[in-house]
């Protein structure tokens, strides 16, 4: 085993909050826990990741007629930039904060506001998981929505959530869309194909736009969920998809002994990487896909706190340009609505711009459990 998987194992059984695990069952589930965003990663080295093609799974069409195509109406922006919880407080842009029901988890961004998803303590690997919607009123609005655990998709544009549940036996999945404003169910989109590389109720998912993808055994399925076609992505199976703005973070092997790292890639066209890290980094993708972020790992202790261990990069993916930006030390960090990094530094919330200076906004923050809107936080 190697020193650096060692310190992953570590990590990540300090993030989760349990017992110190048996190595080789982390590494057995190791896929499953493989990105949790700005924690450390507990994952197990994985063989270099080859673009799937062709036909893997049985794909089929949505639960309406093949022509049906569904209209939503767009909710209006509400205005709400950035978000970061601790405990059972959400604190805006504004500097107001929000009190919820629960325990933070995580902070998704939606076209009608911040969604929250909560529980018994901030760890994201709990089978309760409920639901609250901020608005930009800054008023949270609760929809009887428990999802238990599984794996959960927004996007910036949307007032929707995505899901996949059950189909009725071991190979049939449902796609769900589900409106955030009311709760109400916009679309299914039934599919098929083995979901046993991890231990959720049912196969992960990322709603990037049109297209939600599925995270199955033998590949990734792209859905249009508006039209219900069904098809399989370029991404590998096996996976927990995190697409956004078209792009996503894979796992790569470099050099004569194969070093471990991750790149950015294109879902759709080229698989020459955007930008690959450096074998102790990670990379994470700005909520449009236009800005990666190059880090180290975030490590965290027994107070339920978390620190970087080195600075990060921030990578222009159309221009290349690249800015050092400061997070040695820093608690967490996420992204605005628009794509800049969010940072948290002393329990101070900073906004960082393109060229990597961040200034201090007025809001401060209790900094264990942290979670920062924008940043993926799954187990």
């Amino acid at each position: 085993m190697t020193d650096r998987l060692s310190a992953l194992l570590r990590a990540e059984a300090d993030e989760l909050r349990v017992p110190p695990a048996d190595a080789a069952a982390v590494l057995a589930g190791g896929r499953r826990l493989r990105r949790r965003g700005r924690a450390a990663s507990g994952a197990a080295a994985l063989a270099i990741l080859a673009l799937v093609g062709g036909t893997a799974l049985v794909a089929t069409g949505g639960d309406d007629p093949a022509d049906r195509v569904v209209d939503l109406p767009v909710a209006a922006q509400p205005g709400i930039t950035w978000a970061v919880g601790s405990g059972s407080t959400v604190h805006l842009d504004d500097g107001s904060s929000v009190e919820v029901e629960g325990v933070v988890t995580s902070l998704y961004y939606t076209s009608a506001g911040v969604l929250v998803r909560t529980g018994a303590t901030s760890s994201a690997g709990q089978d309760d998981h409920h639901y609250e919607l901020v608005d930009g009123d800054g008023e949270p609005t609760t929809f009887d929505l428990d999802l238990g655990d599984r794996v959960a998709s927004t996007d910036p544009s949307l007032p929707l959530i995505a899901y996949t549940r059950s189909g009725g036996d071991a190979r049939s999945w449902e796609v769900v869309l589900r409106d955030v404003r009311s709760g109400e169910e916009v679309r299914s989109v039934p599919v098929e194909g083995a979901f046993t590389w991890a231990g959720w109720v049912s196969p992960p998912v990322a709603l990037d736009g049109d297209t939600v993808y599925v995270g199955l055994d033998e590949a990734t399925l792209a859905v249009d969920w508006r039209s219900g076609e069904v098809s399989t992505s370029t991404l590998p199976g096996s996976t927990m998809p995190a697409v956004r703005g078209g792009r996503e973070v894979i796992d790569v092997f470099d050099g004569p002994r194969g070093t471990e790292a991750e790149a950015v890639v294109d879902v759709v066209g080229s698989a020459d990487p955007l930008v690959t890290t450096a074998p102790d980094q990670l990379a994470s993708l700005s909520p449009d896909g236009s800005t990666a972020l190059l880090h180290g790992y975030r490590m965290c202790q027994d107070d339920d706190r978390c620190r970087f261990t080195e600075d990060g990069v921030l990578v222009d993916l159309e221009t290349g340009r690249r800015s050092e930006v400061a997070l040695d030390g820093a608690s967490g960090s996420g992204w605005t609505t628009d794509g800049h990094l969010v940072v948290v530094s002393e329990e101070a919330v900073e906004v960082c711009d393109d060229a990597g200076t961040c200034e201090p906004t007025a809001v401060t923050v209790d900094d264990a459990g942290l979670r920062v809107a924008g940043s993926l936080y799954e187990a």
